[in-house]
This record gives structure tokens, C-alpha cells and sequence, in this order.
């Protein structure tokens, strides 16, 4: 998916112009770590990630927002799995018709 890149929080910028590319994983980042209310057009968009790594819940409740949200998006998950030793989530995701 093309879209504007951002670098840490602010507009890539190349050559004097804003930079665009691939922006899947992006998009991706923005689901993991914004809680729902984060966007105001969508404020059931969102997983929150840092609170569930707070919390010493079940990891399936994370597990079935993360592909909720991924779904919801216009993502199709074909792999989702949480080391809870290493705290490492592992995702396979991708675009299914340029939305995002």
C-alpha cells in the first residue's frame, strides 16, 4: 500500500518532497501500539498492545483483538503467535485489496 511515510512521528522527507512508499508495515505499527479512542474518525480502531503487556492476562484475548483489528483493516493474518517467555509477537499479515 502506498502512503505517506512517516519517520518517528513526522513526515519522511526526500529531496525536498514527502516521501511515499510502502506503508503496510506502518499501518500495521499504528494498530499494534494505539488504543481504541486514539482516532477520533474511528474510535473502536485500535489494540493497545503496550496494556497487554501490563496486564498478566491470557494472551488469547491479545491474540483475537490483534486479528480483529488486523481484519478490520483490510488484512489478511495468516500466522499469529505470542512467546509470553520473550514477550515477542509474531505476525504474518497482509493487504488483500489496497486498503488500509
Amino acid at each position: 500500500m502506498q502512503d505517506v511515510i512517516l519517520n518517528i512521528g513526522e513526515l519522511g522527507i526526500v529531496a525536498g518532497d514527502i516521501e511515499v512508499g510502502d506503508s503496510s508495515r506502518q499501518h500495521r505499527e499504528h494498530l499494534l501500539r494505539n488504543a481504541k479512542g486514539s482516532y477520533k474518525e474511528r474510535p473502536d480502531t485500535g489494540v493497545g498492545l503496550s496494556q497487554y503487556y501490563m496486564d498478566d492476562d491470557d494472551p488469547e484475548e491479545m491474540l483475537r483483538e490483534v486479528k480483529r483489528q488486523f481484519e478490520k483493516d483490510g488484512m489478511k493474518v495468516t500466522a499469529l503467535s505470542y512467546n509470553s517467555s520473550t514477550q515477542e509477537l509474531d505476525i504474518i499479515a497482509y493487504y488483500t485489496n489496497g486498503s488500509g
